[in-house]
């Protein structure tokens, strides 16, 4: 396995999604009353920038959260990704190319009962490093656990995704919205779903981020709602992708999604919230979306824009409804009333004499 190719890197291009949820999660965690495993580790995920050649040491906290001392041991580990789904496979062994350059202070190490612990990560790069690494650091129990009384036992583990920048020349940081599109061009009532759709064209690792801004047209500055763009802090890697979702559901009415019932179906419940009336929202929006990343040297703005109608048909043709009725009522009094009105107005002919 050669980390410094293309190679390696195109096989993981879209998995960061995946690997995020895998950065502080205990894995494999059976829920047994006795001997209970619970890690914490800061940061998650752990990202650093190192020049070709240079040593680089980082600090890897380890909280244990759970009631007894945890014999513990930390290794780096591959992984591999499955197409279409991208769901992900940590190697069962370090790459022997992995494995030259990354060590550990403590590689077994133990942790008491609410103790950190501070493992320390040494980063050795060859002259001819690469762009960018990415692995995973594991973080399990030295050995397996004897069973309890119940015949389980708990082979937990926290799985780190790390990020290694190589600063060299020829590294380049640059990102791109490959796609920003709301999932209807009209809407009944909100909420109303964007689809935002950033792509990673240099060969380092980025961290795009920012705000969808919707707005009425011409209203730049005064903003209905400010929508968060990758809040959770996702990295894109080379030659990656990343799709982002953001909704905005301030409206009256507005589609609420209910619970999902026990064979995992969905219902749309519309919520009437009176005290929410000034909410009411008819008409064109716009939605723009204003994300940056850095470049190296300074923060890159990424900017798009849609426009996206709501017209709420049904509540539009009660009141139309509403009004004809009223406007046939109108017109048949006035036309009583005309009629009555002639009929004062037209001269009496008075009676013949005898």
């Amino acid at each position: 396995m050669k980390l410094n190719r293309s190679s390696f890197l195109s096989r993981i291009l879209l998995v960061l999604a995946s690997l995020s949820c895998l950065a502080a999660v205990p894995v494999g965690a059976a829920p047994v009353p006795k001997g209970d495993f619970s890690l914490e580790v800061s940061p998650s995920p752990l990202v650093t920038d190192v020049k070709p050649g240079e040593s680089k040491t980082l600090e890897l906290k380890i909280h244990n959260a759970s009631r007894a001392t945890e014999q513990l041991k930390i290794q780096a580990r591959g992984f591999t990704t499955a197409h279409p789904s991208e769901s992900i496979t940590i190697t069962p062994t370090t790459p022997p190319d992995l494995a030259k350059w990354i060590s550990f202070s403590q590689p077994t190490f133990s942790v008491r009962p609410g103790e950190w612990f501070t493992q320390k990560i040494s980063i050795n790069l060859p002259d001819d490093a690469g762009f960018s690494y990415p692995f995973i650091t594991v973080i399990s129990r030295a050995e397996t656990p004897e069973q309890t009384d119940g015949g389980a036992s708990i082979q937990g583990s926290i799985a780190v995704f790390t990020l290694v920048n190589i600063d060299k020349p020829g590294a380049t940081r640059r990102v791109e919205l490959e796609s920003f599109t709301p999932d209807q061009s009209f809407y009944e009532f909100l909420p109303a779903s964007f689809k935002l759709k950033f792509k990673n064209t240099g060969n380092s690792i980025v961290q795009p981020y920012g705000n969808i801004y919707v707005q009425r047209p011409g209203k730049e500055s005064s903003p209905l709602a400010v929508l968060p763009v990758n809040e959770t802090g996702n990295y894109l890697l080379p030659g990656g992708s990343k799709e982002i979702n953001a909704t905005w559901a301030d409206g009256f009415p507005y589609y609420q999604t209910s619970q999902p019932d026990k064979d995992g179906k969905t219902t749309q419940n519309l919520i009437w919230n009176w005290e929410n009336i000034s909410h009411f929202r008819i008409g064109r929006y716009t939605a723009q979306v204003v994300a940056v990343y850095n470049d190296g040297t300074r923060d890159v703005p990424v900017i798009g824009a849609v426009s996206f109608w709501v017209i709420p048909w049904r509540i539009l043709l009660g009141v139309l409804v509403v009004l004809l009725v009223i406007g046939i009522g109108i017109w048949s009094t006035l036309k009583r009333l005309v009629r009555q009105v002639k009929r004062l107005a037209r001269p009496r002919t008075p009676p013949e004499n005898s």
